[in-house]
């Protein structure tokens, strides 16, 4: 498997380790095309789940912007001076 290194020598798994990861398309430089659901590599049908996963400009059914709603990072919570 091809590994991409930034700059840095990081790969985006050490940025994802180290918490840089909630804007993954930020991180990748590139925009997600897919996105497998929680424990579909146990899904009796696994290649209709993953092409059914990929987005629309691939074959697939797979909803970027609801994707980023659903997953989007918690905010963190505000906090009063005083």
């Amino acid at each position: 498997m091809p590994v991409r290194y930034d700059d840095e020598g990081h790969t985006l798994a050490d940025q994802v380790t180290a918490g840089l990861g909630t804007d993954l398309p930020g991180s990748a430089g590139a925009p997600l095309l897919g996105a497998l659901p929680e424990r579909a590599g146990g899904a009796e049908d696994f290649a209709t789940l993953a092409y059914a996963s990929l987005a629309p400009e691939l074959g697939g059914s797979w909803d970027a912007e609801h994707f980023a709603h659903v997953h989007r990072p918690e905010s963190a919570p505000l906090r009063s001076k005083g």
